[in-house]
């Protein structure tokens, strides 16, 4: 082998011009794990001769230089790193698959996506890249898809823990608690000192009514990991504490965490911890803190978003009075669209509803948006508002809504009417009246201060980024209020009937017969034993609507009152 001369020489002697030296220098350096060392010297190999294995070889040293950025949580650096690194080697595996984890973390969809694509038609066998695509879908809220990529890891490796706890994770997310629960086990039989696991598998027997088995998953997660903020939040929603608690006194000396939000929750938990002590100024404070750290990280536009509130009320008020059903509506099967502010009783309503034989819900999925934002992409209208539809892709709207209704439904099982809670149908409802002219929309309203309070004291899994300023919270309120109100005024009294969550609260039956009637159904006094249903509930509610109905949510922002001159004035 010949090597070219060079007159200049390095430090010790060796000719700067000649990349084998440099080369043989970097493996020197990376076999001593000098990794900054072995990626300057390839670097230098690589401007004096670009041989493909020199390049494999620095983006080699690059992945391993980024593994441990990432692990002391420098993800920016790791991200630099990998992108240097994936494009030097496109064909190493452990570039792609790396880039795609942190840009996941990071969340830089697209570079994620092209990243793991790229590592799977690699390896299309790799259970780590298959539960990665799983990892990346579920951050996108695409579940469905994040399923079918854990499954996808499973079936390539049995034995991976991570996919099975990520597989129970996504089932959750779709209300398959009791599926979740299957999943969970079998990671916990793989690695029972997984704390993530208990975490989830404790969600999973919350969501299924066991509670007390709940709460020893989340305590044996905390055993495990006392740091794990997520299951302190979990285990503050069930348990009752008292002053000589033990698991008081933890939750209020563990340390914050330094990342905004696991301090959140950590917080959230304490607030829940010392109302239940009756000491609210400090549950008021904890709660405070809690939505202050949120509120400073999740970039709310309040401008955009009451402006969206006021455009969408112009438009309910302009649309034209809609025909009678055509036989293209499924005469057998109806939909009803509850809507309302969060915190409003949209769980308790739709429990009392889905406890008549007829009649089914599909709780909180995103299936009339997704089938509207399918549509949107081919409609121009302007941002941050429902573009007008052709009569077509009305059609094509509602199409898709029933298809992903009835791929959830089961056979035989005799429903004429089918519940749809997700809340954010409130700024759908000219398109829903549009595409679906015999669904009916039930508007639940409630005291606008206990249901801000209610708001205010809880963390939300995602979305409603109005919620942790008392203020803007109040004002996003008022206008999605008018909203509803244009709503009732504006569509036709057979389609829409409004209900008073106290009115349901103190005088449940009669308001019960009125909402019946209403949606076209026959009496049913299952409807008032709603909470003895050995059914999944997955919302924040999952204990309230296992007890029977009372006045427990009326009022209760009085005992914090004076804390809440903002969220008053802005009512």
């Amino acid at each position: 082998m010949t090597t070219r001369k060079s007159d200049q020489t390095i430090g010790d002697g060796l000719p700067t011009g000649d990349s084998d030296l440099w080369h043989f220098r970097a493996v020197a350096a990376y076999q001593r794990n000098q990794l900054e060392d072995a990626i300057e010297y390839w670097g230098k190999a690589i401007e004096q001769d670009p041989r493909p294995h020199y390049r494999h070889n620095l983006a080699t040293a690059l992945c391993d230089l980024a593994a441990s950025q990432a692990e002391r949580g420098e993800l920016e650096r790791a991200f630099a790193a990998l992108t240097e690194a994936a494009n030097l080697a496109p064909q190493l595996f452990q570039a792609q698959t790396a880039l795609g984890i942190v840009a996941t973390e990071l969340q830089h969809w697209e570079i994620a996506s092209r990243a793991l694509n790229s590592a799977l038609a690699l390896q299309e066998t790799n259970a780590r890249v298959h539960d990665a695509l799983g990892v990346l879908a579920g951050r996108q809220s695409r579940w469905a898809e994040a399923i079918r990529h854990h499954s996808n890891a499973i079936q390539q490796d049995a034995r991976g823990v991570d996919a099975w706890n990520n597989l129970g994770h996504a089932l959750l997310q779709i209300g398959a608690s009791d599926k979740a629960i299957t999943a969970l086990e079998q990671a916990l039989t793989l690695k029972d000192d997984f704390a993530e696991a208990h975490n989830n598998l404790g969600n999973a027997y919350r969501d299924c009514g066991r509670f007390e088995a709940a709460k020893r998953h989340y305590l044996k997660a905390l055993e495990l990991k006392p740091i794990l903020t997520e299951a302190q939040f979990n285990l503050a929603e069930l348990h009752r504490y008292r002053p000589d608690d033990a698991e008081l006194t933890r939750l209020l000396q563990t340390p914050l965490p330094a990342h905004a939000a696991g301090a959140a929750l950590l917080l959230f938990a304490r607030g829940k911890a010392l109302d239940d002590l009756d000491r609210t100024d400090e549950a008021f404070a904890s709660w405070q803190q809690a939505n202050r750290l949120i509120r400073e990280h999740n970039g709310y536009d309040e401008a955009q978003t009451l402006q969206r509130l006021e455009r969408l009320c112009l438009q309910i008020q302009s649309l034209a009075p809609q025909a009678p059903a055509s036989s293209a509506e499924n005469a057998s099967l109806n939909h009803v669209f509850i809507v309302g502010a969060p915190r409003c009783g949209s769980t308790l309503l739709e429990q009392i509803l889905i406890s008549h034989p007829v009649i089914y819900g599909v709780g909180e999925r995103e299936f009339f948006e997704q089938a509207l934002l399918t549509e949107s992409r081919n409609v121009s209208d302007g941002a941050d508002i429902e573009p007008a539809y052709s009569a077509e892709q009305l059609q094509r709207i509602a199409h898709r809504y029933r298809n992903a209704i009835a791929s959830t439904l089961e056979k035989g099982i005799g429903t004429s009417l089918v519940v749809d809670k997700f809340l954010a149908n409130s700024l759908h409802l000219g398109c829903i009246h549009q595409a679906l002219p015999a669904a009916k929309i039930v508007v639940l309203a409630r005291d606008p201060r206990d249901l801000a309070w209610s708001c205010f004291t809880k963390r939300f899994s995602s979305g409603h980024p109005y919620a942790y300023d008392l203020a803007e919270l109040g004002r996003y309120l008022s206008a999605h209020d008018r909203l509803l109100e244009a709503v009732c005024r504006h569509l036709p009294a057979t389609t829409v009937m409004r209900i008073q969550y106290e009115d349901l609260i103190e005088h449940p039956e009669a308001a019960i017969r009125r909402l019946l009637h209403f949606l076209g159904v026959a009496w049913h006094p299952g409807c008032l034993e709603f909470h003895s249903a050995d059914r999944i509930v997955t919302t924040a509610s999952a204990q309230q609507v296992r007890k029977p109905i009372n006045r427990d949510g009326i009022g209760r922002w009085r005992r914090y009152e004076r804390h809440l001159g903002p969220l008053l004035s802005a009512l």
